[in-house]
C-alpha cells in the first residue's frame, strides 16, 4: 500500500450497536485511540432508538480541475467546450458510465489578479471517491487544452472540497426518553439547547462541538481505511464558509422534542483503493452491510450527530 513500508500502527477498533438510521439498524465498526468514544455512542443508540434519526442527501459529485494561465477570461471559449471533454474524457469514463457515473456538467471563473482562469469538471464517480480517476481526467483534458489551443495548464488535480454537495442528518427525540427521571428531561433538554447555541457566537466553543462530531466520522472512516485528512478539510472549509467557524450541528427544542440537526459535505468511497483491497476495511463495510457509497455517507453524518449529541448531554447534566 505504501512506500519504505516497515510496519503497521493498530488502532483498536470497537462496535456500535444497533444504531437506527431510517429505519434500519446498523452495527458501526469505530476505530479510536480515544476512551469512551465507542461507549457513548452505544449510549446514543439506545436513547435514540424512538427518535427517527434519518439523513437525506442530494447529488454528489467529484471535481477535476485544470488551472490555465491567462491573461484574459476564456470563460467563454471553455464553457463552450463541454461536448469536446465529454470526447476527451470518454476511455477514462468508459467503465464508470457503465455504472450509472460519468461526466455530468463543466463551471469555469477567471481569477484576474493572478492571471488564472480555473476550469472545473464534475463528474459523478458513483460508490468510489475516485481521487485517481479524477486527476487522470484533469490530466487528459488539460493536454488537450494545451495542444489544441496553446493555453498553458498549470494545475491539473482533483478538489478535496465537496461544499456544493451536502447532506443532512436529523433526529426528533421525544424529551422523556433523555432521562429516566421525566421531571429532570425538560431541564436537561433546556440546558442542551442552550450550549449547542454557545458555539454560534463563541468559536472556541464550536471548535470542540465540531471535534465531538469528528469522533464519530473519523472513527468509522479509520475503520473503512477512507482518506481522513480530505474529509476533515472539506469539512472544516464547510464549518467556515460563513466567515466564521461555527457548529455542523444544532439542538433545539420544539414541543416536548428534542431536535437534533447536522448539515456537512463527506468526501467517501466504499470501492476502489485501500476500501476494496484491505482485509480490515472490506470486513467493516461487510459488519455494516453496505455496498452504497450515499447510504455511508448518510450513516457517517447519522454517526457525528449522534456523538455530538451524546457529548452535549453528558455537559448538561456533569460533565464530561
Amino acid at each position: 500500500m505504501i512506500e519504505n513500508y516497515v510496519g503497521y500502527l493498530s488502532l483498536p477498533i470497537g462496535i456500535v450497536k444497533n444504531l437506527k438510521i431510517n429505519g434500519k439498524h446498523y452495527i458501526i465498526p469505530v476505530a479510536t485511540e480515544e476512551a469512551s468514544v465507542i461507549a457513548a455512542l452505544n449510549f446514543a443508540a439506545k436513547i435514540l432508538e424512538n427518535a427517527d434519526l434519518s439523513y437525506s442527501l442530494g447529488e454528489v459529485l467529484g471535481i477535476a480541475q485544470v488551472y490555465i494561465k491567462t491573461e484574459e477570461d476564456l470563460s467563454c471559449i471553455l464553457l463552450g467546450l463541454f461536448e469536446k471533454i465529454d470526447l476527451w474524457s470518454k476511455p477514462l469514463l468508459h467503465n464508470m458510465e457503465l455504472r450509472g457515473g460519468g461526466l455530468r456538467r463543466i463551471s469555469t471563473k477567471f481569477i484576474k489578479e493572478i492571471g488564472i482562469q480555473k476550469l472545473n469538471i464534475y463528474i459523478d464517480v458513483c460508490d468510489v471517491m475516485g481521487s485517481n480517476l479524477l486527476n487522470s481526467v484533469a490530466e487528459r483534458v488539460s493536454y488537450y487544452i494545451n495542444m489544441e489551443f496553446g493555453y498553458e495548464c498549470v494545475l491539473k488535480i482533483l478538489s478535496n472540497d465537496s461544499n456544493d454537495f451536502v447532506l443532512k442528518a436529523n433526529f426528533k427525540l421525544n424529551i422523556n426518553y433523555l432521562h429516566k427521571n421525566s421531571e429532570e428531561s425538560l431541564g436537561l433538554a433546556q440546558n442542551i439547547s442552550l450550549i449547542s447555541k454557545i458555539g454560534f457566537f463563541e468559536e472556541e466553543r464550536a471548535v470542540t462541538n465540531n471535534k465531538g462530531i469528528m469522533n464519530g466520522i473519523t472513527g468509522v472512516c479509520m475503520a473503512t481505511l477512507n482518506d481522513t485528512r480530505a474529509l476533515e478539510a472539506c469539512i472544516h472549509k464547510f464549518a467556515s464558509s460563513s466567515g466564521r467557524y461555527l457548529p455542523l450541528s444544532k439542538f433545539y427544542l420544539s414541543d416536548d422534542n428534542l431536535i437534533g440537526e447536522i448539515e456537512l459535505p463527506l468526501q467517501v468511497g466504499v470501492k476502489g483503493g485501500s476500501a476494496t483491497t484491505h482485509e480490515a476495511a472490506i470486513l467493516s463495510f461487510k459488519i455494516m452491510g453496505i455496498d452504497c457509497k450515499r447510504e455511508f455517507m448518510g450513516i457517517l453524518a447519522c454517526v457525528g450527530l449522534s456523538s455530538n449529541f451524546i457529548a452535549l448531554r453528558a455537559l448538561a447534566l456533569d460533565g464530561i
